[in-house]
């Protein structure tokens, strides 16, 4: 591994407050880490293909919006990787409408995430997650569970899947359990 690579996946460990600054290598090192492990970039590269459409938000609306991701917590709470999840109620609450603030933004709503949290940067945000190819299976699968549940237009879930899909699959950083 070259000190460049070693550089970069040193930095890749730190807390995701202390990537929000400029810090220099010799600082960084400084930094205990709390993770240490080989991150894993998937051969598919960033999410390919458009985001969900704003037709889909004007259908379901943003209260729709964050009550598919209420659902969608519900069911990973109940699911095989519940514990890389929060699990007090408020927290997870935060946590689903963080994550329909960012929904709502992807498809030309308020930029509610933006606002509140910065620039989306998600494959960076969730680094501190070990998120394997089975991991992202069952987040996905909850996430078609939670749609299910809903009155999610029928024309437009092929759309809002293939999304999930690639945007999940660019999610994955560690090759433990890939094929």
């Amino acid at each position: 591994m070259t000190e460049d690579q070693d550089s970069q996946r040193h930095l890749a460990h730190k807390p995701l407050y202390l990537m929000q600054r400029s810090i220099d290598i010799a600082e960084a090192r400084k930094i205990p880490t709390y993770i240490m492990r080989d991150f894993h970039t998937p051969s598919s590269g960033p999410p390919a293909g458009n985001p969900p459409g704003p037709h889909i938000l004007q259908k379901i609306g943003e209260e729709g919006v964050r009550q598919l991701l209420r659902l969608h917590y519900n069911h990973l709470l109940k699911s095989s990787i519940a514990h890389m999840f929060p699990t007090e109620p408020d927290a997870v609450e935060f946590a689903a409408q963080k994550n329909a603030d960012f929904f709502i933004q992807l498809m030309g709503g308020t930029p509610h995430f933006s606002t509140k949290h910065g620039p989306p940067r998600m494959r960076a945000r969730h680094m501190p997650f070990e998120i394997t190819d089975r991991a992202k299976d069952v987040w996905l699968d909850c996430f078609f569970r939670a749609m299910d549940d809903l009155p999610f237009p029928e024309e437009d879930r092929e759309e809002f899947k293939a999304f999930l899909v690639s945007f999940a699959g660019w999610m994955v950083n560690s090759a433990k359990d890939s094929v």
